[in-house]
């Protein structure tokens, strides 16, 4: 069976580089470049890439063909969390996903003659320096609350992902979008700082946890669980927090997002009304020690 795996790790590799020449690859993947020198985790993860035919479902473009999910813009996004969780379940995040799992990459360990292929001129230490940036991004998906081998293919598939830039037609749609999103901060920055403001008076109406946690599953429960339990965002049942658990705080927390989290800002998608709304559920679960519940994280209050 192990000869039959290797016979077949051979033959993917010989399809992949008879498709064009290694000194070219490089030069496809000048993107990935910090401080001076390639970064060689996301190069070993551009070939995964392509040896899994990722393209023929994926474009770096912006795009109105619905067969393509496109990966514009990319790089930062997510945490390296997120796209681990992907990989593993990719209608945990989109139900309508059509990615299969990809559990092999979890298996396959990173390989030194390979990155020699893709890296001809490599020495030791870029190799060694490989396995550096491999270990950083094991140590962020650990951090929340996942486990992953330190040497396997998916830490470098994730770094290519998270660097993948914006094309210039994504700059030019975010800029438009930036100014759009100013006026929404204006009026934010007056919701949140009136104590008496729509938002607050909303969170304490009776309905409003009965529409809140409807507007939770369909954008929440992704990340915070079902029942807020915690999953890939923390868990919103117990008494501990991480950026503070009163109603300012909780609304700034939904509002203003943590994109080093993966937690976007809201305020561009939901209207006050739903953000009070939202609240006003979240203040409903509290204490409510749900089944397999998330361990504490952040400050008791």
């Amino acid at each position: 069976m192990k000869n039959k795996k290797n016979i077949l790790t051979i033959i993917s590799i010989c399809i992949f580089f008879c498709s064009f020449k290694s000194e070219n690859y490089f030069e496809s993947s000048k993107s990935f470049i910090v401080e001076d020198k390639p970064n060689y985790l996301a190069l070993y993860g551009e070939y995964i890439f392509k040896r899994e035919s990722c393209n023929n479902c994926h474009t770096f473009n912006q795009t109105k063909d619905t067969s393509f999910v496109s990966l514009d813009g990319l790089k930062g996004k997510y945490p390296a969390s997120w796209h681990y969780n992907n990989f593993i379940d990719p209608q945990l995040f989109a139900p309508d996903s059509k990615m299969p799992p990809y559990f092999v990459l979890f298996d396959q360990k990173l390989n030194q003659s390979i990155f020699k292929q893709i890296y001809p001129n490599q020495k030791l230490s870029d190799w060694e320096l490989l396995l550096s940036q491999a270990k950083l991004i094991q140590k962020s998906i650990q951090e929340d609350g996942e486990t992953v081998e330190s040497d396997t293919e998916v830490l470098a598939l994730i770094e290519f992902l998270n660097n993948i830039p914006q094309s210039k037609e994504l700059q030019k749609l975010d800029s438009l979008k930036n100014i759009q999103m100013k006026m929404k901060e204006s009026i934010w920055l007056n919701e949140i700082s009136d104590d008496n403001s729509g938002v607050y008076k909303v969170i304490s109406d009776k309905n409003s946890s009965i529409i809140g946690k409807e507007i939770f599953k369909s954008n929440c429960a992704v990340c915070h669980g079902e029942n807020g339990e915690g999953m890939i965002g923390p868990n919103l049942t117990d008494s501990y927090w991480l950026s503070g658990g009163d109603q300012k705080s909780i609304i700034k927390s939904i509002v203003y997002g943590n994109p080093e989290k993966g937690s976007i800002p809201w305020a561009y998608i939901l209207e006050p009304k739903e953000v009070g709304q939202l609240v006003g559920y979240i203040n409903s679960i509290k204490g409510s020690n749900p089944k397999n519940a998330k361990p504490k994280q952040g400050i008791k209050e």
